[in-house]
């Protein structure tokens, strides 16, 4: 991926190389799988309460299961064997799409503050131009 850049080194490109960046950063989104999922992965080891089980003995059963914050809360969920792998790539697309959409916004925020200074410089242009051209 591109490195992420601070605003302020952002807002002293010139408006096509911010134009470019943006759209380079938009095409990363489009490559995006659907599978996005908010959250993380967390393996647990259980005992599960049956007499005579290994897990009584200390060879515990372990468990995944998908973790995230809802309305301040932790919520979680198990997630099958079968599913990990896809949850695990689900959680680090929506991680790589959340890391995209903070730097396209951030290259917005770069055209948006460089729009006046972009504005004066093509003032100041033009009025050196009537000057020469007298």
């Amino acid at each position: 991926g591109m490195k992420s850049e601070t605003i302020s080194r952002l807002e002293d490109k010139p408006l096509d190389e911010l134009l470019a960046i943006r759209a380079h950063l938009m095409r990363g989104l489009r490559g995006l799988d659907p599978g996005l999922i908010n959250g993380s992965l967390a393996r647990t080891s259980t005992t599960c309460g049956r007499a005579g089980c290994r897990c009584q003995r200390g060879d515990k059963h372990m468990k995944t299961n998908l973790c995230k914050k809802v309305d301040g809360r932790s919520c979680t969920t198990y997630v099958p064997q079968d599913l990990v792998e896809e949850v695990r790539r689900g959680t680090e697309q929506f991680r790589r799409a959340k890391a995209l959409l903070k730097e396209i916004a951030d290259v917005n925020w770069a055209i948006i503050r460089g729009h006046g200074r972009r504005q004066r410089e093509k003032r100041d242009a033009a009025k050196r131009s009537r000057v020469v051209g007298r």
